[in-house]
């Protein structure tokens, strides 16, 4: 089993001017890693990381959003992200979860080779705490990687926000 990439794509519509998505898939979900520019976004996210992280976040920065592919794409504003049980999967195995991690790296690494940019931030849906130590555990197994490519990586306490910005 492995992740396996597919195209990177602009999104040009009105609501994300300038945002890309990365394709990937992992035993046959579908997932994305989308890349906002904040100047293209509502600052709420912003806010909230730099209020948490005690950090200001520079105005070219990029917002990251991950997900499945169904749920990045669904327009109705009341499902928001969904867990793989409520999309109907199974739970994956802690093999599988190191996987979808790895692809969202990569993706964040494919995406840093094309666009010029001082840094990345998110946060996790605030009451999926499984999501937020999800994202802590990436956090503590790939921020050496970050930091070997010039990203100090930040986290809060509680692992929701998160910020990855050029020294």
């Amino acid at each position: 089993m492995r992740v396996e990439f597919g195209p990177s794509e602009f999104i040009d519509d009105i609501s994300w001017p300038g945002a890309q998505i990365q394709h990937f898939a992992l035993a046959g979900t579908d997932y994305g890693a989308l890349f906002v520019p904040r100047t293209a976004w509502d600052d709420s996210t912003a806010i909230q990381v730099s209020r948490e992280l005690g950090i200001g976040l520079p105005p070219d920065a990029y917002e990251i959003k991950f997900d499945t592919l169904e749920s990045l794409y669904d327009t109705h504003p009341a499902h928001g992200f969904r867990t793989r049980a409520e999309l109907g999967l199974p739970p994956y195995t802690l093999k599988e979860l190191n996987l979808l991690g790895g692809g969202l790296l990569a993706s964040i690494d494919m995406f840093d080779k094309h666009v010029t940019c001082s840094g990345y931030y998110g946060c996790a849906v605030d009451d999926n705490l499984r999501l937020s130590y999800y994202y802590m555990r990436l956090y503590r197994r790939y921020g050496a990687h970050f930091k070997a490519k010039g990203l100090e990586p930040y986290t809060s306490t509680g692992g929701t926000c998160y910020a990855f910005l050029r020294r």
